[in-house]
């Protein structure tokens, strides 16, 4: 199971804005939903959920840098719309998407 979960989690990335569900990881791995779950915390210190969240959250950053509007960011990442990536986009960095773009501009000006 573990190595299916690990090949899994090498294309997660890639794929991180599918529409993807427990039930839907699970069965990508072929798996049963718990021991799908298990596996993916154990590994990753994640539950499974919140280990896609952050891996959109992490590509809505880079999309986001690249001057992306936030509505086309959460599409392009999988989220329902912009005020569902604002809520998880806050929750992991204590600020809405145009704030972080805004704190990223003026550190790069400053050359941080």
């Amino acid at each position: 199971a573990d190595d299916r979960v690990q090949t899994f989690l090498q294309t997660l990335p890639g794929q991180c804005h599918a529409g993807w569900t427990l039930e839907a990881m699970a069965t990508a791995c072929g798996l049963r939903r718990s021991q799908f779950a298990t596996c993916i915390k154990r590994l990753t210190g994640d539950p499974p959920i919140q280990l896609l969240n952050r891996l959109r959250v992490a590509r809505a950053q880079e999309l986001l840098q690249a001057g992306a509007s936030v509505p086309d960011v959460a599409r392009q990442c999988g989220f329902a719309n912009a005020q569902y990536l604002a809520t998880v986009f806050r929750a992991f960095t204590g600020q809405s998407p145009s704030q972080w773009r805004r704190s990223e501009r003026t550190r790069k000006a400053a050359g941080l």
